[in-house]
């Protein structure tokens, strides 16, 4: 007689789903992940670098800490007015909040609320709200509560990625700049949108006009505007009348290729805009005439901020160290930049040139620097870079020790 056939094996179970009551046990199965969405592409003046092996960080020479806690490529920072809270952006989709006062840097909490690379973040003067800007096409408004910051508002109406975010003085208003060519204005309070700017003439000859970042006056009556097609623009940005029509006042000379950061004077005379073509110009911010181009960085310059303590005196009294710009670029140096003081404080309009040279170099990262912020003292200064770390540079020190120019191979 014929054996009889094996049984067949009986069939495995099917794997919880996830969030069932078996699924969230320890130790128990869970069904596979989901595939990742397809990346999309990025221009190359934003690509991402693959990550690389370093060893453990110890702060440089000028530098007063560092820190390492993003476990990815860093997409920006800010930091409050006295210098004692930063937040940064990673690529990991989180934004960390940070204790910098000196002598060492401590994480005070993670913010966790975009599915997408964190792209830009910015903090208060007073560092009671922190903006987090992702690819997910959203900002995330951020109020301190006690000892933690709460999620009290998401800002939905941009339909690409966000590039950029940035609170006026006071932290009344947030201006935002996004990969779907426009740059907008939010309320803090209720989260409306109150202004939406976009230039119908613009060229699409270097693609789509991306907007990369954007920048208040002082006085939020005005916003400045950078992007893809090489081009700065001035917009009116007075929401508070009645009858407001957004307005463009002023169209900067044309760079040689992308806009990447810009920036505003505290005193409200001059913008500054930095370009993939390796350049910074300076122009004044009443008629868009150019005061002053700088040269010197070997890489694309990803960010400039203007000096806030310009030619005046520190907190203890001291007269403030000789920088009036700095810049950062992708050759992993940042720059500082000083006016001579005879031209610091002539008006724009004056005829005179606002010629800057570059009175030091700070070496410390060792990949692309994405973004610089000063505290409103003008005694530090933050740093964060595709090496996966933040920097705190004492402004002081590191004009002694930086290096007017590249040491000899």
């Amino acid at each position: 007689a014929k054996a009889a056939a094996p049984a067949p094996a009986p069939a495995p179970a099917p794997a919880p789903a996830v969030g069932s009551a078996a699924g969230s046990e320890v130790g128990s199965a869970v069904a596979a992940p989901a595939p990742r969405k397809q990346q999309k592409s990025v221009p190359d003046e934003l690509a991402v670098f693959e990550p690389m092996q370093r060893e453990p960080m110890v702060p440089p020479p000028g530098a007063a800490a560092a820190f390492e806690d993003h476990a990815c490529e860093l997409h920006g920072c800010s930091v409050d007015a006295n210098g004692t809270c930063a937040v940064t952006g990673g690529e990991d989709g989180n934004a960390y909040v940070w204790d910098v006062s000196y002598p060492t840097c401590v994480p005070k909490q993670r913010l966790e609320a975009h599915s997408e690379v964190v792209a830009a973040v910015a903090i208060t003067e007073d560092g009671r709200q922190v903006a987090t800007a992702g690819r997910d096409n959203i900002v995330v408004l951020w109020v301190e509560e006690g000892r933690d910051y709460k999620n009290i508002l998401t800002l939905k109406g941009h339909t690409s990625w966000v590039s950029s975010v940035v609170f006026s003085s006071g932290g009344h208003y947030l201006g935002t700049g996004s990969y779907d060519e426009t740059a907008r204005v939010w309320s803090c309070t209720s989260g409306k949108e109150l202004a939406m700017f976009h230039d119908a003439e613009v060229s699409n000859d270097r693609g789509k006009p991306f907007v990369y970042d954007v920048a208040f006056s002082y006085d939020a009556k005005r916003l400045l505007v950078g992007g893809r097609d090489g081009v700065g623009r001035i917009w009116d940005c007075n929401i508070e009348d009645t009858f407001y029509v957004a307005k463009l006042l002023v169209t900067l000379e044309t760079h040689a290729s992308a806009v990447l950061s810009v920036a505003w004077s505290a005193d409200g005379k001059r913008i500054a805009t930095a370009s993939k073509d390796r350049t910074c110009k300076v122009y004044s911010a009443k008629t868009g005439r150019i005061l002053s181009v700088l040269q010197g960085h070997e890489g694309q310059v990803t960010s400039i901020k203007f000096y806030p303590a310009d030619g005046r005196r520190m907190p203890d009294g001291r007269l403030a160290p000789p920088v009036s710009l700095a810049t950062a670029s992708r050759d992993a140096t940042i720059r500082f930049w000083r006016v001579a003081p005879e031209t610091r404080g002539l008006d724009p309009e004056e005829g005179s040139k606002w010629n800057a040279t570059c009175g030091a170099i700070l070496r410390g990262h060792v990949d692309r620097i994405s973004g610089i912020a000063f505290d409103a003292t003008g005694a530090s200064l933050v740093s964060a870079g595709f090496d996966r770390k933040a920097i705190v540079w004492d402004v002081q020190q590191s004009i002694k020790l930086g290096t007017a120019e590249p040491p000899e191979p």
